[in-house]
């Protein structure tokens, strides 16, 4: 029986090229066909520029959130409940927060770089939990606990711009997983870090697939990243 969360068939994508010279719709990616299983963690990789963050960004409906004009010919499918359901559809955003998430290369995009950590893991988990009413101690005890995990609990009450590089990715990494994500894409997730933290980063991520059983989709063009796990 298929385990398969995520299945991307005969994908291609297109975006308009709006020079001065042309108005035509440019092919960026051919017929890419791709199956991940629940629990795995795959290795996107690939020379910079070939489109490896592009087919991440459709994984998570960046462009359509975003409502940024672009065609794509194929499907991607994302596997919710048993539910096999068109990644780019009503039904897909219907879901609420996406069970897929993407850490984007620079973490810098997805932090408010004047807002404590601790204030924006609260609004983090409160979105997941908005139908909820939570107690302080209970919410306390979920953002102290997701600290721990990443470990930046000594960095709570930072904000990211004392953080160091690594800091942020970890804190970046805290942000996503408040919304508890099925699968998460991680772009080149240790770009720009010194080689020893980017093995602690890298362990961190790993982890996360052992001990929350997060599938994971890793683009990098550092095969050696990926060849430790």
């Amino acid at each position: 029986m298929s385990n398969s969360i995520l299945s991307i068939n005969n994908l291609s994508f297109y975006y308009q090229n709006k020079s001065m010279s042309s108005d035509k719709w440019k092919k960026i990616l051919s017929d890419i066909n791709m199956e991940v299983n629940q629990g795995e963690i795959v290795g996107l990789v690939g020379i910079s520029g070939c489109g490896k963050t592009t087919l991440g960004k459709l994984i998570v409906d960046y462009f359509g959130l975003n409502d940024i004009k672009y065609k794509m010919d194929g499907n991607i499918n994302f596997n919710y409940n048993g539910d096999k359901i068109n990644v780019p559809s009503k039904k897909y955003r219907s879901i609420g927060i996406s069970p897929i998430q993407m850490v984007f290369q620079d973490p810098k995009t997805s932090l408010n770089m004047r807002m404590k950590v601790y204030d924006q893991l609260k609004e983090s988990i409160l979105l997941k939990y908005k139908k909820e009413n939570l107690e302080y101690d209970d919410l306390d005890a979920e953002i102290v606990s997701l600290a721990k995990m990443l470990k930046i609990e000594s960095q709570l009450y930072y904000i990211p711009t004392n953080m160091s590089g690594g800091q942020r990715r970890r804190f970046g990494l805290a942000k996503i997983m408040a919304m508890n994500p099925k699968l998460i894409i991680a772009d080149e997730p240790v770009a720009s870090l010194d080689v020893s933290i980017k093995e602690q980063i890298m362990d961190v991520i790993f982890d996360l697939n052992k001990t929350k059983d997060v599938t994971l989709v890793i683009i990098s063009h550092d095969i050696s990243l990926l060849m430790k796990r």
